[in-house]
């Protein structure tokens, strides 16, 4: 897959589509040549059209073609490859599966636009300060000051120079660290259970329902909650409830609690960001622009006497 096919693959939107229409009744076979009709560039969905002409697994065509995507857009559209599998050996309705994937990929996406928000205004404040060096050297140079000559021959200025863009290094890959750890680290929490719940409406035996969703998710590398799913079989056999509605319920509650600390850190991204940009960003201002200026005005006005 070339870049420009995996920068137009857009799982959230795909999975969103397919389950509504799904949930209108149109056929999957059906479904997949819309898709891939609607995003021609989309290399995924065009793998998954052409399985499901030529009858073979849908999930695993999915897989296959996202291996070269990000692991963002690679987690959305393994989640989807499993319960589209999980799905098609129960004989359950996709459409509610799907509708989980979604959901799940919205928030997401809700997410990184709050990120992006946050990292906003620090991230136009780093380059504004990095422009400032360029321009008040040129200033200083206007106005008679050698500032470059000061930053390059200047014992002084060399120290300042290479001191200031160290800080500069030093400051972005800090902020990028930043940014990264503040990306969603569980992707698809709480999935497992999904596809636990979605195996048993399809009638399948709890035994069976388990270790089926278990194999997909070693399959396509999704986690498998183990402990949640014992847990809720365990209630649902003391109370005698169904143990679909107790597994969706525990799956939201999951997704709920891992969305609420995938906000707080974006939340608190915008503040972090400021530790960078004031312990490496402005001193690195200081020394590549006011640094060389003064140095030249200092030299300049010895030179006078």
């Amino acid at each position: 897959m070339n870049s420009r096919r995996e920068n137009a693959s857009n799982p959230a939107r795909a999975v969103d589509r397919l389950a509504t229409l799904l949930g209108a009744g149109v056929p999957i076979s059906t479904c997949w040549r819309l898709l891939a009709e609607s995003a021609p560039e989309d290399a995924v969905l065009a793998a998954a059209d052409a399985a499901s002409e030529r009858g073979d697994p849908v999930g695993s065509a999915i897989t296959d073609a996202s291996a070269s995507c990000s692991l963002q857009n690679r987690t959305a559209w393994a989640a989807t490859a499993a319960a589209v599998a999980v799905a098609e050996s129960a004989g359950a309705p996709l459409s509610a599966a799907l509708e989980v994937v979604s959901e799940r990929l919205r928030s997401i996406e809700e997410t990184g636009r709050e990120i992006a928000v946050a990292m906003a205004g620090p991230r136009m404040t780093m380059r504004l300060v990095m422009a400032m060096p360029v321009l008040s050297i040129l200033g200083s140079t206007v106005l008679g000051f050698d500032a470059l000559g000061t930053l390059i021959g200047d014992p002084y200025g060399r120290v300042a120079g290479v001191t200031g863009l160290l800080l500069l290094v030093l400051g972005a890959l800090w902020g990028r660290r930043l940014s990264r750890r503040a990306q969603p680290r569980r992707l698809a929490p709480g999935f497992s259970l999904e596809l636990v719940a979605i195996a048993v409406r399809g009638g399948g035996a709890l035994e069976q329902a388990c270790r089926s969703v278990e194999e997909e998710c070693q399959r396509h590398s999704l986690p498998f909650d183990r402990d949640a799913i014992e847990d809720c079989l365990r209630l649902a056999d003391r109370a005698g409830a169904p143990v679909a509605g107790l597994l969706r319920a525990e799956a939201a509650l999951i997704r709920a609690v891992v969305g609420a600390e995938d906000r707080t850190r974006a939340a608190a991204l915008g503040v972090t960001l400021l530790l960078p940009l004031g312990v490496c960003v402005l001193p690195a201002f200081m020394l590549l622009a006011i640094a060389p200026t003064i140095l030249a005005v200092v030299a300049s006005t010895l030179a006078g006497f």
